[in-house]
């Protein structure tokens, strides 16, 4: 059976609960297959930002512990930490962005193949007089479409949220009355 919005008889061509909890309740069916990638996936995605909250948090140390006491006999081991901490980071973010690629491809290929397989048991009248090609066409897109909608953004948004946790973490660790004065000024410049 067809979604409503594809049904003859429909009024509307946008989809019954087009809301994104729905929308992405309906696609986890999906994810499921997945579940170990999409977890791993999750992990990446929050520690990627903690490492680069940790590479500012290092900067901080170099300026206090080394530049401003002139103890640059400590400063090859700043350099390789901060190096190292560096190529962790960027290892961390290109997985992340891998898995997030790969579990898109894989998500879309499946719910590609789920509506293929519903829509050659589809008698041809239900099309509404649409060529099969012209359909399938539509139907490559939207699945494209719906990765589009689901996991960059989703994904983004963890990462954003991660970030600004561990942001204002090592702010109020490095310097509470620092802290204190952005969350005065900030508020008051964004209105």
């Amino acid at each position: 059976m067809l979604p409503r919005w594809v049904s003859p008889g429909a009024t509307t061509y946008e989809p019954a609960g087009s809301s994104l909890i729905r929308l992405a309740r309906r696609f986890a069916r999906f994810l499921k297959p997945y579940t170990l990638r999409a977890l791993a996936l999750g992990a990446f995605v929050m520690l990627a930002p903690a490492l680069s909250s940790a590479s500012i948090w290092m900067s901080g140390l170099l300026i206090d512990d080394v530049l401003a006491p002139q103890r640059l006999d400590l400063l090859p081991t700043y350099c390789a930490a901060f190096f190292g901490l560096t190529m962790l980071s960027a290892s961390f973010s290109f997985t992340y962005q891998y898995l997030a690629s790969w579990l898109g491809e894989h998500v879309t290929l499946d719910v590609q193949r789920a509506v293929y397989e519903h829509l050659l048991s589809v008698s041809p009248e239900r099309l509404g007089g649409e060529r099969l090609g012209d359909v399938l066409i539509r139907l490559s897109s939207d699945a494209g479409a719906v990765d589009d909608l689901l996991v960059g953004p989703a994904i983004s948004a963890v990462v954003g949220v991660c970030a600004l946790t561990y942001y204002a973490a090592s702010l109020l660790l490095m310097s509470p009355s620092l802290a204190a004065a952005v969350l005065v000024v900030v508020p008051r410049s964004t209105s």
